[in-house]
């Protein structure tokens, strides 16, 4: 039914770990009548109710066949053949002679190597018993049938380089799905059976194997349900075995024997310390910074192979593997693995736009490859390529060029390479770029310009004024258009990071004219997306993810929507449009917090009264908790004990309270107490917090200077939350200069007069000493009689 492209199956040109469950379109040579008959097979079974076991596994290779080729069907079709069929063929495969019929056909190799991922794909969606019980009997029965003719020499499984390769990919496949389902799918085969003890004599005698057969028998080896050891001998000699191979071959050898099960801590740091050295000398790095273990290319050097450059990240991510599964930490062979792989995603990235059409595939299925890889990085994994301003423009740099490509490339071409290995791609280029551009002190703007200033698609509209607000039914419209076009998700993935990326920057520039229109048609799309139903089928606003109060998941889950940049990275998602309604969200919420909140303001009056409530609605409860309590631990960071009430100086202390979303400033001056309320309202930062006085008054402050400084202090809080601990200084500032300088009445011994409130204000013009309260020198002088001065008692004579 189908035939592989002869350059993408030898396995000499292309890894175990990248060779095709499912082929792409572009590798598929089908007859129309061939796609037809496929066709007419599914609809028939999936009308054939109930499914006989035996009908069933006389169909089963076909089925399998059709899997492999699966990307001519229609969406239709794929949904009945993975969700019904291909469940009933792994029922159907529950005897060991059942199983035999299947390896008996042509090519089982590569009938395995799909049979491998179907499994991966049932058991990801329906984990039931009987489905394990039989995807582990499958495992059992192949590594049997295996081992009969590679070490027992009395089967007739095929044995050649390129099965040996496709045996890898099986196993390395059904890794793939015990590590998502949480359940390992191991070989059971007896301690007692010949090819286990066959196994074991292979592992002794593991150097004087040729590579390919050394590869496969500790694959083989480590699936074993016995998780047999392998002892410290053994590991010496494969490592002298390593050594005198090519650096790339030995690499190889000790990354698959690294994923074995190894007790001896001396010789498992030998093997690691040994590998690390061998990868350096496979592979230097050419866009990434160098570590203690790899090196830089020196400008004359030449570049290293494709071919090359494949085996070396296959090598690397087995490295990474056999690192996990040990349970051991060892942060040089990490950073070195995951230096390699930044660095290959660079170089294939950055080779899109200059690759011949034939080497594309190859490429984008490299970095498609790399992206499971890197699910598990953290920020810790890219500190060195934040530290340094050229590292970071480069990524900066693999992001953009990733984008153009795409942007660039047909729609039938991207069909051909298979989009699920270009979202793959985007994936894998996304999820560095997110940790290490993020936030970033160095200016990014230029670069992600050309991605903001650069869409797939038309602007939604071109006026925005508030006597024609735009209504809800447009912006749905254009998310059912985008909801349709694969090209333009995958694209959204990185024209929305890009814009996460340039607002979370260190510089802040000036909004231009042009820049508010840019991010008033940034916010359409955003309302678009958005607008997404939170379940399948639903049509009214309340059920979208800006109208469900739930965020359409599980309990709990929705409190986190709007600040998952992490979602603008699941390009490889099954359900995208979510992906992506999540990470508009993300990009809302970054608006709300920098220098575009007045924008953001504007374009709400844009839009119909009904989106209006709803967004402030969506701030009310997935935004304005989080950045509230954002606020509010800026101002509780200062805090040297962290209590909730702490002194900033002498006379003034700040008291947070978190559960009333309040800030209380209290200055003190000798019995005169002022205090300030900042209060947050719920839909912060869209209505900014409210000042409040509560004992101002009695501290000589005039009417006049109260409302300034409450008006500048409001000023301030519109900004957003970057303003509120300038807010808090402000007011200390305030009272510190208001009391300055000034000494207490001579009379009353206080600096505010407890009947006005007021400072000392009355000089004598004689001997210009400390100013008197107005109220104080006329009581003294009633009781005195003399208007004179109290402290030098010359005549009255005011300055």
């Amino acid at each position: 039914m189908a035939a592989l492209d002869a350059s993408e199956s030898l396995y000499s040109e292309i890894p175990f770990a990248m060779f095709e469950r499912y082929c792409s379109l572009g590798s598929i040579c089908l007859t129309m009548l061939a796609c037809v008959r496929t066709g007419q097979l599914i609809h028939l079974l999936s009308t054939t109710l109930p499914l006989d076991p035996a009908s069933v596994l006389a169909v089963a290779p076909s089925l399998l066949r059709a899997a492999r080729v699966q990307e001519v069907l229609s969406d239709s079709m794929k949904r009945v053949l993975m969700t019904k069929l291909l469940p009933c063929v792994l029922l159907s495969l529950s005897s060991q002679d059942k199983i035999n019929t299947l390896l008996s056909e042509e090519e089982p190799h590569w009938l395995l190597c799909t049979l491998s991922a179907v499994i991966r794909d049932v058991l990801i969606h329906s984990c039931s018993d009987a489905l394990m019980n039989n995807a582990r009997l499958i495992a059992s029965r192949v590594t049997q049938w295996i081992v009969e003719t590679l070490l027992l020499k009395k089967g007739d499984a095929p044995v050649h380089g390129e099965a040996i390769s496709a045996y890898r990919t099986f196993f390395a496949t059904l890794d793939q799905a015990a590590d998502i389902i949480g359940k390992s799918i191991l070989s059971s085969l007896g301690a007692d059976s010949p090819a286990v003890s066959a196994l074991k004599e292979a592992m002794c005698i593991l150097p004087s194997l040729d590579l390919q057969t050394a590869l496969l028998v500790m694959t083989l080896h480590r699936h074993l349900d016995q998780m047999p050891l392998v002892r410290g001998n053994t590991v010496h000699h494969a490592i002298e075995r390593a050594k005198r191979e090519r650096a790339l071959d030995g690499a190889q050898l000790l990354a698959e024997l690294g994923s074995s099960r190894i007790i001896e801590a001396d010789a498992y740091s030998e093997l690691v310390r040994v590998l690390m050295h061998l990868l350096a000398r496979s592979y230097r790095l050419r866009h990434m910074p160098p570590n203690n273990c790899l090196v830089n290319q020196a400008p004359d050097d030449p570049p290293i192979s494709p071919r090359d450059m494949r085996f070396v990240a296959v090598a690397a991510v087995s490295a990474r593997r056999g690192l996990a599964l040990q349970g051991r930490t060892h942060d040089m062979l990490r950073s070195s693995v995951y230096l390699i792989l930044f660095d290959v995603v660079a170089e294939c990235t950055l080779s899109f736009q200059k690759a011949s059409e034939q080497d594309i595939p190859l490429l984008a299925r490299l970095v498609a490859f790399i992206s499971d890889s890197l699910s598990d990085i953290l920020t810790s994994d890219v500190s060195v390529l934040r530290a340094s301003e050229r590292t970071v423009v480069k990524v900066a740099a693999v992001m953009n060029c990733a984008y153009q490509w795409l942007c660039a490339t047909p729609i039938a071409r991207l069909d051909k390479i298979g989009m699920d290995t270009v979202a793959n791609a985007v994936r894998a280029v996304a999820l560095p770029s997110n940790l290490t551009l993020m936030r970033s002190s160095f200016v990014l703007s230029p670069i992600m310009e050309r991605i903001t200033g650069k869409g797939l698609f038309k602007n939604i509209r071109n006026e925005f004024t508030a006597q024609s607000p735009a209504r809800a039914k447009l912006f749905t419209h254009h998310m059912m258009i985008i909801a349709k076009t694969n090209k333009q998700k995958l694209a959204l993935f990185l024209y929305l990071l890009a814009w996460c990326i340039t607002i979370s920057g260190s510089a802040q520039e000036s909004v231009s004219k042009e820049r508010r229109k840019e991010v008033f048609h940034l916010l359409d799309l955003l309302c678009v997306l958005l607008l997404f139903p939170t379940c399948p089928g639903q049509r009214r606003l309340e059920n979208t993810y800006l109208g469900s109060r739930s965020g359409g998941g599980k309990a709990g889950e929705g409190v986190q929507l709007g600040f998952e940049t992490i979602a603008l990275t699941r390009a490889n998602s099954a359900e995208p449009m979510r992906e992506l309604a999540k990470g508009a969200a993300a990009v809302f919420a970054l608006l709300l917090q920098g220098n575009t909140l007045p924008l953001v303001k504007q374009w709400l009056e844009t839009i119909e009264r009904k989106l209006q409530d709803l967004f402030c609605s969506f701030v009310e409860v997935y935004l304005s908790p989080l950045l509230i309590r954002e606020s509010l631990f800026t101002v509780l960071s200062k805090s040297n004990t962290g209590e909730p009430t702490f002194d900033i100086s002498e006379n003034y202390t700040v008291t947070v309270n978190v559960q009333r979303s309040r800030i209380t400033l209290t200055y003190r001056m000798e019995d005169v107490v002022a205090t300030l309320h900042i209060t947050f309202p719920m839909a912060f930062p869209l209505h900014p917090p409210t000042v409040t006085s509560e004992s101002l008054w009695g501290c000589g402050v005039s009417t006049e200077r109260l409302r300034a400084w409450m008006l500048k202090m409001t000023v301030l809080l519109f900004g957003g939350t970057s303003n509120i601990w300038d807010c808090v200084g402000l007011f200390g500032r305030n009272m510190d200069e208001h009391f300055s300088g000034k000494e207490p009445c001579p009379i009353c011994f206080a600096v505010v007069s407890a009947s006005t409130n007021r400072l000392p204000d009355m000089h004598c013009a004689v001997c210009r000493n400390s100013a008197i309260h107005a109220d104080c020198l006329h009581t003294w002088w009633a009781s005195s009689g003399m208007t004179v001065c109290p402290l030098c008692r010359s005549p009255w004579v005011a300055s």
